[in-house]
C-alpha cells in the first residue's frame, strides 16, 4: 500500500480514490463463496458429428455439448473495501 492509497505491482503507479476499491474472498475449503457444478458431475464436454451428404451441403457438423452452472454460495467469504478517498 502506497502513501497515496493502492500501489499496482506491475509498474508501481499508485492509485487513490475511486480506484482503489478492492474485493477479499476466502479460501474455498473455508467458506465457500461460489460453487460451480456440471450436469451429473460430468465435466468434460460431449462432442457428437454428422456428415452432411444431402445436395447443396458437404462435409462435416459438429455439435458440441457442456452444461455448466454456477451460483453464489454465501457471503460471508467476502469483503469489499471501499478504498481511500
Amino acid at each position: 500500500m502506497g502513501s497515496a492509497g493502492v500501489t499496482d505491482p506491475t509498474d508501481n503507479q499508485p492509485y487513490a480514490g475511486l480506484a482503489t476499491n478492492w474485493m477479499l474472498c476466502s479460501a474455498a475449503a473455508t467458506c465457500p463463496v461460489f460453487e460451480v457444478a456440471s450436469l451429473d458431475g460430468k465435466r468434460e464436454p460431449s462432442l457428437r458429428s454428422t456428415r452432411l451428404d444431402r445436395a447443396g451441403n458437404w462435409g462435416w457438423r459438429y455439435d458440441i455439448l457442456r452444461d455448466v452452472g454456477a451460483r453464489v454460495a454465501g457471503w460471508r467469504g467476502v469483503y469489499f473495501s471501499t478504498g481511500t478517498v
